[in-house]
């Protein structure tokens, strides 16, 4: 069964069904995040529902600093695969991930920066939390203050 995405949104912001933005999901893509966030605001405006302009437009990613990007995608595939129990391809981490150096990481935020996201929700993945706790907040996050 195909979810539209498009329905959940109206109906959550036209108060019809109120599980339906529980249940939005999707993939970070930064052009499907701007025509989403472009709905929410056109769905709220036909409720009577005008969002603030300070309304928080946030996203869900995971994230692994590391100057080899091919060790900073198996760990993030590695991540992903036991925390989901399966074989993510490589596209799919892509998708789900921001990983490389810490300029590669900020790019990856900064095209989702311009498509509308104002709050990033970053899990690092790999066994080394602490390392990447400071790699992000100390050579990625400062980039965007």
């Amino acid at each position: 069964m195909l979810i539209d995405v498009n329905q959940l949104i109206r109906q959550a912001l036209m108060g019809t069904n109120n599980q339906a933005l529980a249940a939005l999901g999707g993939q970070p893509l930064a052009d499907r995040f701007a025509q989403d966030l472009a709905a929410i605001q056109r769905y709220g405006e036909e409720g009577g529902r005008v969002l603030p302009s300070e309304f928080p437009a946030s996203l869900y990613l995971d994230i692994h600093v590391d100057e080899d990007r091919e060790r900073a995608f198996r760990e993030c595939k590695r991540y992903l695969d036991q925390y989901y129990q399966q074989d993510f391809p490589r596209t799919a981490v892509e998708v789900l991930a921001a990983f490389g150096s810490p300029q590669q990481c900020i790019e990856r935020l900064r095209v989702f920066q311009q498509a509308g996201v104002t709050l990033f929700v970053l899990r690092l993945t790999g066994e080394n939390e602490r390392q990447q706790f400071e790699r992000v907040t100390c050579d990625v996050l400062p980039a965007f203050t």
